[in-house]
């Protein structure tokens, strides 16, 4: 029963500049939390990361300009919203995120959400509505390492997404490894390309 709220969070949590990653602005550990009206940017790698729990929901926030530049030598990638559960973690369920602005995440490997379960836990039914993605370097949203059922994502504008710098960009909207139950609709899609000869989405 968490908020955090109306924070701006700018250059924060390098852990190795000149190799390895960089930080994290948060993660979330735990359920019923409120992560709103918050401006982060320039962090090298997630905006957010939801280790574990369920009925959290972040909304309203701005997660903006990251560029590889600010932490040269980084490996790291930047996503809006990334899942990464863990072996004795809670599984990521009944996830809401609503209204919320990436920008100017211009790198190969950064997208506005990423599931990777690694731990196989029932990680399930998760919202996208309202949101909009400006200029996001390899995609909106891919699960694509454990089966993730339930996924909605509708009323969004995805706009200029993919750099068209890179070959190894996949496609817009991704659900493997079984994730069942999807439904994408009521979406805009403007002028997002991509380079290796997969389908928009």
């Amino acid at each position: 029963y968490s908020v955090i709220k109306d924070n701006t969070i700018i250059r924060c949590g390098a852990q190795a500049q000149g190799g390895g990653h960089s930080g994290i602005a948060m993660e979330i550990f735990g359920s019923n939390n409120l992560i709103d009206h918050n401006d982060i940017s320039h962090l090298g790698d997630d905006f957010s990361r939801v280790i574990a729990g369920s009925r959290n929901i972040l909304r309203n926030n701005l997660w903006h300009d990251n560029v590889p530049a600010d932490w040269p030598g980084s490996v790291a990638h930047v996503d809006g919203m990334q899942n990464w559960s863990s072996t004795g973690d809670l599984p990521v369920q009944h996830l809401l995120i609503e209204n919320n602005v990436m920008s100017n995440s211009w790198d190969n490997d950064s997208h506005f959400a990423l599931f990777q379960n690694y731990a196989h836990l029932d990680q399930r039914d998760m919202v996208f509505r309202y949101n909009t993605g400006y200029r996001v370097g390899d995609g909106i949203l891919g699960a694509d390492s454990a089966p993730t059922p339930g996924i909605r994502v509708y009323n969004n504008t995805w706009a200029v997404m993919f750099n068209q710098r890179y070959a190894n960009n996949d496609g817009l909207i991704t659900f493997s490894a079984n994730s069942t139950g999807a439904k994408v609709f009521n979406n805009i899609f403007y002028n997002s390309g991509i380079v290796s000869g997969y389908s928009p989405y």
